[in-house]
């Protein structure tokens, strides 16, 4: 869930279209805030009005099958930028889960690794995709994956 500008909330249902419960009816309709044929999954609105959500094909998140991106749509569902592919054409994400944002329009996602919940966090940003990942300390991770997160 992540809450609009008008007061709205906006929420993933994992389906291809995100949905709105309005502030004011109470009632839930389809947005224009569409992945498809992908599902929705994670939401997050920016201070600058941006609908940023994870993408991924439909089915459970491991083992990794298809696609999975994070998505940067205007308040009119337009979509301005998907994170998908590293420029050698190599996933970005594994199975992303969570995601924010800064006020300098950085993304920040939570990305699960395998099905113990290790994960790291991927910094995007709007110019040159992949800024930094963390995988944790590696003066702690002595050679496995210590950064997990609880889902």
């Amino acid at each position: 869930m992540a809450l609009l500008p008008s007061g709205d909330l906006l929420i993933s249902t994992a389906e291809t279209n995100l949905k709105i419960l309005s502030h004011t009816t109470g009632k839930i309709t389809h947005s224009k805030y569409s992945v498809a044929p992908l599902v929705t999954g994670a939401v997050c609105v920016t201070g600058n009005d941006k609908i940023i959500v994870r993408s991924r094909k439909e089915g459970s998140v491991f083992p990794v099958t298809g696609t999975r991106q994070v998505v940067v749509m205007d308040t009119e569902g337009r979509i301005e930028k998907v994170y998908e592919l590293y420029d050698n054409g190599k996933p970005i994400f594994t199975a992303p889960q969570r995601i924010t944002a800064d006020t300098e329009n950085n993304i920040y996602v939570l990305d699960r690794l395998n099905t113990d919940k290790s994960g790291r966090i991927v910094a995007l940003n709007t110019t040159k995709g992949v800024k930094w990942i963390y995988s944790g300390n590696p003066d702690i991770n002595k050679g496995e994956v210590t950064f997990k997160h609880m889902i």
